[in-house]
């Protein structure tokens, strides 16, 4: 169990010191700290002699603690116990998050799912090269590109980020939930443009806190943008971690929205991750709710290769079909002669619908990417 290693680590930092009284019994101290300690009890006394060279002796009341400070000692004691058992937890809390959350993020990080505009003050990107075949849209290729260069000049919590692709769901934040290469995400009336913009945040760790992002789309004409994000992540128990995200966002062309999104991960093993993925979004020019859920499952097979197999479920709320898509995923991803270079092969079959007038019929599709990562992940 992931708690019992955490707890095993953390042993032999919670030991209790011995803690000694500062209570003067007679002119001779006690220094529990002194290099020259007896076998016995550690400790050594060091007596020091009177006038006539002989050692003082100390009276019975003297040596003997009052009531008063043998209750002082007692709530001392207790003191110490309390506070050594909540250091306790919350270096286990702290450690079993670690793990649960290292997990998830070797995960992320070899399928490239990082969140790259968000995270920690960190320099890194991807650039993928795809193309992908389905029965209804036919042959659809993308060049995308995606990073962020942390400014180390202000104190690294503002980051550059650059990227090209789809920037409505770079700036809502749904393209974190959305897996390249697979069915659902290839949408060929989708814009391919570039963005700029600029990130803050105060903490570079972002279990919980804002996240401030500016920017501009580089089309003809420019149209900014500003949003802002809050991370809330929690462990449960020694398996499982969630993540919530509320965002609001402005576009100058979609006026303003909220998106939530949340990622409910279980750790099986150090091999295997499931995930329950989950978003929601409202905006100014969309009638009603857009949703979408995944259920995914992670199985690394080594440092250099996994599978990821999912189902998936969109839609629109206002929409004259609301249930616009659903289907199978399955992925295998490995790397090529590099840390940073992948391989990603995908197939699927989905079963999408958006118009009244047309009829759900199944859609195989399958797909190959390569991507390059660079910078820290």
């Amino acid at each position: 169990m992931l708690l019992s290693l955490a707890i095993a680590l953390n042993g032999c930092a919670s030991t209790k010191p011995v803690a000694v009284d500062a209570v003067d019994a007679s002119p001779g101290k006690v220094d529990a700290t002194d290099e020259r300690t007896n076998g016995s009890t550690g400790v050594k006394p060091e007596t020091f002699l009177d006038e006539a060279g002989a050692a003082p002796q100390a009276s019975a009341d003297q040596c003997e603690p009052t009531e008063d400070v043998q209750e002082q000692a007692a709530q001392s004691d207790c003191v110490d116990d309390s506070a050594s058992d909540e250091a306790l937890l919350d270096r286990t809390q702290r450690t079993v998050y670690e793990v649960i959350n290292g997990t998830t993020r070797w995960f992320d990080g070899f399928f490239g799912e990082s969140q790259l505009n968000d995270e920690e003050h960190v320099s890194r990107g991807r650039m993928t090269v795809s193309g992908f075949w389905d029965e209804r849209d036919k042959l659809n290729g993308r060049v995308n590109l995606r990073a962020k260069f942390a400014l180390s000049a202000l104190k690294n919590r503002t980051r550059l980020v650059l990227g090209r692709g789809d920037t409505d769901d770079f700036i809502d934040g749904t393209e974190e939930q959305i897996a390249e290469g697979l069915p659902g995400s290839f949408d060929p009336d989708r814009d391919e443009e570039w963005l700029i913009g600029l990130g803050y945040s105060r903490s570079g760790n972002l279990a919980r806190g804002f996240d401030l992002g500016a920017g501009v789309r580089l089309s003809s004409p420019l149209e900014p943008y500003v949003r802002l994000t809050y991370h809330w992540y929690r462990s449960y128990g020694d398996s499982w971690l969630l993540r919530i995200r509320p965002r609001a966002f402005w576009q100058q062309e979609r006026g303003t929205g909220l998106t939530l999104q949340s990622d409910l991960d279980r750790v099986i093993n150090a091999n295997v991750l499931v995930r329950w993925a989950n978003s929601l979004a409202v905006e100014d020019e969309v009638e009603g709710l857009s949703w979408r859920s995944d259920l995914i499952a992670y199985q690394g097979l080594s440092n250099n290769r996994a599978f990821s197999y999912s189902i998936f479920a969109l839609g629109q709320g206002g929409a004259d079909v609301q249930l616009q898509n659903y289907g199978l995923e399955l992925r295998y991803r490995q790397r090529l002669a590099r840390e940073w270079l992948f391989i990603q092969l995908s197939t699927g079959l989905s079963w999408p619908r958006e118009l009244l007038e047309e009829e759900r019929q199944s859609n195989f599709g399958i797909g190959v990417m390569f991507e390059m990562q660079f910078g820290r992940w």
